[in-house]
């Protein structure tokens, strides 16, 4: 009776981890400074959660709570530049050739996001959590804890709106192993001490 209720509470201590991770906000913003709205924010592409008044975040650094499957999406751009997306290294989308709605997903580990926007002329390379001032830096609008948009404000000095080139970032945490590695184990261990107690009393 004993090993089963240690087995019970090993079960029950796994679900609750799992469920702990499961429901943890799967993105992070660390530094940057908020404004309440963006005047000239007009990128091509259609997406109804751009439509109205939203606050930004600028200048702060975007990250994953633990391993996730990132969506990056093209949204559109409002520029004369040039401008690129690149992601762990690999550039995903650029302003001139990629479709609205185009998209790639990665699995990326826990940390800051890595990802960046250049622009080819005149050459400037904005990274998640490197930007400071208005030109060639990064703002984030929060849709909700899943769902985040990447503003590219580029160096030109012709504006300060952000839509030079956006990118929608969907964020989908990958099932952590650690709860079955814990049943599993602790059910290996009380196992063990079952059948040496089994053994002795025979």
């Amino acid at each position: 009776m004993i090993i089963k209720r240690k087995v019970l509470a090993s079960a029950i201590a796994a679900m609750v981890l799992g469920a702990t991770a499961a429901s943890a906000a799967p993105v992070t913003f660390t530094g940057g400074t908020t404004q309440s709205s963006l005047s000239g924010f007009n990128p091509s592409g259609s997406d109804a959660a751009l439509s109205g008044p939203f606050s930004t975040l600028h200048n702060a650094s975007m990250g994953l709570v633990g391993k996730s499957e990132v969506t990056f999406t093209y949204v559109g751009t409002e520029a004369g530049y040039k401008n690129s997306f690149w992601a762990s290294g690999s550039k995903l989308f650029d302003n001139k050739t990629s479709a609205s709605g185009d998209s790639h997903s990665l699995v990326m580990d826990g940390g800051a996001l890595d990802f960046a926007f250049k622009t080819e002329r005149p050459s400037t390379t904005a990274v998640n959590g490197a930007t400071s001032g208005a030109y060639g830096s990064i703002a984030f609008f929060q849709k909700d804890e899943d769902s985040v948009y990447a503003l590219f404000n580029d160096a030109s000095r012709s504006d300060q709106d952000f839509d030079d080139m956006v990118v929608r970032i969907d964020v989908k945490p990958v099932p952590l192993p650690a709860a079955a590695v814990l049943l599993l184990s602790g059910m290996g261990v009380l196992g063990a001490v079952s059948a040496r107690r089994n053994r002795k009393e025979a």
